[in-house]
């Protein structure tokens, strides 16, 4: 009976130490410093009222929190910590969020704590389990979220990318000249193709040479349409010839690459339902066991001998799902 209260009682300590933790991490993380913040309003006022276009407006911002050095904070510190921090930014800029990476490792620390109260006080799993569930949560989570974003970013690139250049060659076939027919292209469509051309074009108004920020824009999509595209333009910089010819050749090679690409996916739909079905399976069959026999199932998480046959299980059903993910997917 002492030994459950104790334990009710660490419990309960544990809950508010976390709760602690979570209501500094708001404080210090997204409350900030009053003055501070209506410095960086003042300043933002100025930017968008000099800025031409929303592009500018956000350069202009990223050079004045450069020049303006405030007070360390927590998501500093946590940048300060990471280990590979500009690959961190890389995909952060990819996923089109304006974000630090300090302010991206206080998220991850968030999840790990919430994933660490719901393995302890939801699941009822012991202390040792509970911690490895919130550092699998604070290190996976957040990352997938990131990885689908990107993903996502980038097929909506791909999607709007012979569109765009068939914009660009109406405009040069018009008498305009490439610098216009992208900021045309930005100023017509919408959505990441669009944001990524008005930094082209913000770039070059600022004194960046032209191929050197497609090239930037280029390693930050990391498509190889749009490479291809750069290829083009840069090309024709150095030999000449008729653009608007090459590109629209290469917009009719994209379409046919998206459209092989959509048969592919077709084709091994099969494959990637049956993938998607056995690997649902064991999920499903855990919550049917834990409907009926509760106790049954629960015995994996309280016996030592069912954390290792779950680690086991983990560890199969991951590589059968790694296995299963190369077999259907195909590189066009």
């Amino acid at each position: 009976m002492a030994s459950g209260a104790a334990l009710s009682w660490l419990t309960v300590l544990i809950f508010v130490a976390m709760f602690a933790v979570l209501a500094a991490l708001l404080l210090l993380g997204f409350g900030g410093n009053r003055r501070e913040r209506v410095v960086q309003e003042r300043l933002d006022k100025l930017v968008t009222a000099h800025a031409e276009s929303p592009g500018q407006v956000r350069l202009m911002q990223e050079h004045a929190k450069v020049l303006h050095r405030g007070e360390p904070t927590l998501g500093t510190l946590l940048e300060s910590l990471l280990p590979r921090r500009d690959l961190l930014k890389q995909r952060l800029a990819q996923a089109g969020l304006r974000i630090t990476p300090g302010r991206f490792a206080m998220f991850a620390l968030l999840a790990g704590l919430v994933g660490f109260a719901v393995a302890l006080a939801l699941l009822k799993w012991q202390m040792g389990v509970a911690v490895m569930a919130g550092v699998a949560s604070g290190a996976l989570l957040p990352n997938m979220v990131l990885g689908k974003r990107i993903a996502g970013r980038r097929h909506e690139f791909q999607e709007k990318l012979p569109d765009a250049l068939d914009l660009i060659v109406r405009s040069l076939k018009a008498g305009l000249p490439i610098s216009q027919s992208m900021q045309a292209v930005a100023r017509e469509l919408k959505g990441p193709l669009a944001e990524e051309f008005q930094v082209i074009v913000d770039t070059t108004r600022l004194g960046t040479d032209l191929e050197t920020a497609l090239w930037d824009t280029a390693h930050r999509v990391m498509l190889p349409d749009f490479r291809f595209f750069v290829i083009s333009i840069a090309v024709q910089r150095q030999t000449g010839g008729n653009l608007a010819e090459t590109l629209e050749n290469l917009a009719e090679i994209v379409r046919k690459r998206r459209a092989l690409h959509l048969k592919v996916r077709a084709l091994s739909s099969e494959a990637r339902a049956s993938a998607y079905i056995i690997g649902a399976l064991p999920f499903v069959m855990m919550a049917m066991l834990y409907v009926l026999n509760r106790e049954y199932i629960l015995t994996l998480f309280t016996d030592p001998r069912g954390h290792l046959l779950l680690y086991i299980a983990a560890g199969m059903l991951g590589f059968g799902a790694t296995v299963m993910r190369k077999i259907v997917s195909f590189e066009v």
